[in-house]
């Protein structure tokens, strides 16, 4: 949102004192000479942020954010079209006029203050330097100079008001889109196609209110069958979109960071405002409240295939979106979510889920990434989640066995279990490797009568899993992927 009239007035007495007070203690400095004076009118300028660097900042942040929303409207038009009356395309072509003429009215303003500063820099230069009539002082100078800038201030927040009113009208646009494409959690099948606006939780159950409610804004991400990408954790909460909760769209990381305006650096007009007394600095000059979720998913993908070699498939780099809601009434929880890869019953984050998902009363949608990868054609783990679910099986056969004879067998437990699972045939299948075979191996050493028929039984049930794992990558040629 853009400030208020009120919030923008105070910001402007605020700026006024500000520079009158840098002025006043430049002219009572005592190394004042004539080689330093060519600096004083940038010091005073620059007290009250008006920077030429700053305006070119500005209207290069609006210049990009209008190209990505004229791209927006262009993929509405192209691909959902169908969603929308005749009559409802036409206002939408309209809309995008009207941003068009706010941005070249809001071009303008900015590069009349950048003439104007130029200027302004001289005449304070010779103000200060004794080179004017006493009526142009450099007090009552700075004064009618402010007086000039604060009235093309007012224009220029009537501009980013009107930029930001025609940008919200297509947002409606925008937000039946997300409606129509995200997926109810309670119609989730898991293996089945999805989409979802998922909040990745950073902190201990405890700490849930304080994460998730305490903030005026809440980082989510998209996730769908075919990208999986997140911040942190893989587990949290799905968000619905709604016109009151969407703040911002980002195909990528915004590295957004939420400041009190009275103690912020930086210029009124370049950053996003949040109520009247917080401003959001952001990073992805490109973000906008009107880019669709297919949009969002696309570059995902093309980053991901990139960065990784293949989809699903994060080792080398994280790759996810941002989207920004308003943490309020319209932003509720509608069910908690967990990415694994076949580790149900052996990963924290499927256990902190449950846990979550028990205190709060809401469903858990768990997501196995292993399926998903298979149905695309892909093996079931990664590299780097093979080496994991190695790592994870040599440590609970370890346990087991310490459990049985005191560790007598821990090395040969280890080569036992590198041999099956660094077979050249393949990969273990996930899905029977730590929902299943675990703990059949774990049930099935239980009844054992010795320590020779533990060792047996381990073998053989190893031996059954990398069998059936070779079997499956077999097939794996012959599986369909989604269209």
């Amino acid at each position: 949102m853009t400030p208020s009239m009120n919030h923008l007035q105070s910001y402007l007495t605020s700026r006024k004192d500000t520079m009158l007070r840098s002025l006043n203690m430049l002219e009572r400095s005592a190394y004042l000479d004539d080689n330093g004076m060519n600096f004083l009118p940038d010091s005073i300028l620059e007290s009250g942020k008006l920077n030429i660097n700053r305006l070119d900042l500005c209207l290069s942040f609006k210049g990009y954010r209008l190209e990505q929303i004229i791209e927006d409207v262009r993929f509405i038009q192209k691909s959902y079209s169908h969603l929308f009356t005749e009559a409802e395309l036409h206002l939408l072509n309209n809309y995008t006029i009207s941003i068009r003429e706010s941005f070249a009215n809001i071009t303008e303003i900015i590069n009349f203050r950048k003439e104007q500063i130029s200027l302004w820099k001289e005449e304070l230069a010779d103000a200060m330097d004794g080179k004017t009539t006493q009526s142009e002082q450099p007090i009552n100078l700075l004064l009618q100079l402010l007086s000039i800038d604060d009235q093309q201030c007012v224009k220029l927040m009537e501009e980013l008001n009107a930029f930001q009113r025609s940008e919200n009208l297509i947002k409606d646009f925008t937000v039946k889109i997300w409606k129509e494409q995200l997926t109810s959690p309670h119609q989730y099948q898991e293996g089945q196609p999805f989409k979802f606006v998922a909040h990745c939780l950073t902190q201990d159950i405890n700490f849930l209110e304080d994460e998730t409610i305490s903030q005026p804004l809440l980082s989510a991400s998209l996730l769908t069958e075919k990208h999986l990408g997140t911040y942190r954790y893989n587990y949290g909460f799905i968000y619905p979109v709604n016109f009151d909760n969407l703040f911002l769209i980002s195909k990528a990381d915004l590295y957004s960071n939420i400041f009190e305006t009275e103690n912020s650096a930086v210029d009124f007009f370049y950053h996003e405002h949040i109520g009247e007394n917080q401003i959001l600095m952001f990073t992805d000059q490109r973000s906008t409240k009107t880019m669709t979720p297919e949009q969002v998913e696309l570059d995902c993908l093309n980053r991901t295939q990139a960065e990784n070699g293949e989809l699903l498939n994060y080792d080398n780099r994280r790759i996810y979106s941002e989207i920004l809601l308003y943490n309020n009434e319209a932003n509720r929880r509608l069910a908690v979510f967990c990415i694994i890869s076949g580790d149900r019953y052996y990963n924290g984050g499927f256990i902190r889920a449950r846990e979550i998902a028990d205190k709060l009363k809401l469903d858990l949608l768990v997501i196995d990434k292993a399926i998903y990868r298979e149905r695309l054609g892909l093996t079931c783990l990664t590299e780097k989640e093979h080496q994991d679910i190695i790592e994870k099986l040599t440590s609970k056969c370890i346990e087991l066995s310490l459990q049985r004879d005191n560790g007598n067998h821990y090395d040969r437990m280890r080569n036992e279990i590198r041999i099956y699972a660094e077979s050249p045939e393949g990969k273990w299948n996930p899905c029977s490797l730590m929902d299943f075979e675990i703990h059949n191996i774990y049930q099935k050493s239980r009844s054992c009568k010795s320590e020779e028929e533990f060792n047996d039984c381990l073998l053989h049930e190893m031996t059954v899993t990398a069998d059936k794992y070779r079997a499956l990558n077999r097939s794996n040629s012959n599986v369909s992927s989604f269209s």
